[in-house]
């Protein structure tokens, strides 16, 4: 059984595959921090399902860019159940995941908030990366687009709305968890943060995540 999982942005997701079909499925709009839900919610999925921690083969996690915290409580998550159960993890990005049906089919473009004045943006065209991985200003990600006739707009960023006279947009918050586990079957990263300094996600971390979910 595979689990796949997104805690790096507003809207939390998770799913578990089995034998390439999806058994179960769920998504959530954090109210709360990711590491009081997200645990929980797994926990009664498991429950639900008559499936424990122990059957899960293998991981898929989003690893950012996108909420700092968040992209720690999965990271930290991953590597508890990972150490424990001494299965293979491997991260995905959250762009490359938001991008993801759009990016086989047409030159996307994918901007996600981002602290201060600007966002995280990549542009993704079947195997290429048009436009890097990063944190730009906003008018550097204008400047990219003013010489494109084709391009698909996608991402939670508010200058989606004010860009898309021109092109086809998608700026609903999405659940990613699915779109990952597709991806990292094409674009798997190693298991660390994206934007975001390994030291960071330290032991004490793994430890509070796994004394919360307890491991049976």
């Amino acid at each position: 059984m595979i689990f796949s999982f997104d805690t790096s942005l507003e809207v939390g997701s998770f799913c578990f595959i089995e034998n390439n079909k999806v058994i179960y499925m769920e998504s959530y709009l954090k109210n709360q921090s990711h590491s009081s839900l997200f645990p929980l919610r797994v926990k009664n999925a498991l429950k639900n399902m008559k499936k424990s921690l122990k059957e899960i083969k293998k991981l898929v996690v989003c690893v950012g860019p996108g909420s700092f915290t968040g992209i720690k409580i999965g990271l930290s998550f991953a590597k508890g159940i990972k150490s424990a159960l001494n299965i293979k993890a491997v991260g995905v990005s959250t762009l490359r995941s938001y991008a993801y049906p759009y990016f086989l089919y047409t030159p996307t473009l994918v901007i996600l908030k981002a602290p201060k004045n600007g966002a995280y943006a990549a542009c993704f065209y079947k195997l290429d990366t048009l436009l890097k991985e990063g944190f730009y200003i906003l008018e550097n990600i204008k400047k990219f687009i003013n010489d494109k006739k084709e391009l698909f707009l996608v991402g939670n960023h508010p200058i989606i709305n004010e860009l898309s006279n021109t092109f086809f947009k998608d700026d609903l918050e999405k659940p990613l968890a699915l779109n990952a586990y597709y991806v990292s079957k094409l674009f798997p990263l190693p298991l660390k943060a994206n934007y975001l300094k390994e030291a960071d996600v330290n032991l004490e971390g793994v430890r509070k995540i796994m004394e919360r979910f307890k491991i049976e």
